[in-house]
């Protein structure tokens, strides 16, 4: 009886004293006495609280540096994007290769 209010997530207090007066070792039974009056909580509900503490967990997402050798660093790929693309249009005819060897 005491494993199917535990599932349910029913409240259980008076089967778990008498598992306890039953058990041979009723310190094993003692994880549960915190929930004996309001039950487990259910998968949703643990899930709920769970998703609340995760972002808490997470460290914060580093700064972007404003001067220094940060911001030369983090600008050079726009520097060289620029270049490459403004060195890849060609400015006037092209030529296509020979194929003769």
């Amino acid at each position: 009886m005491l494993d199917v209010s535990v599932r349910q997530g029913e409240p259980f207090a008076a089967a778990l004293t008498a598992a306890k007066s039953l058990a041979a070792n009723a310190a094993t039974l003692k994880p549960l006495d915190e929930f004996a009056a309001s039950g487990v909580p259910s998968a949703a509900i643990l899930s709920r609280e769970l998703l609340t503490l995760v972002p808490k967990l997470s460290p914060p997402a580093p700064e972007m540096a404003t001067t220094g050798a940060g911001l030369s660093i983090a600008c050079r790929p726009v520097r060289l994007n620029s270049f490459a693309s403004s060195a890849a249009m060609p400015s006037g005819p092209t030529v296509a290769p020979s194929s003769r060897g």
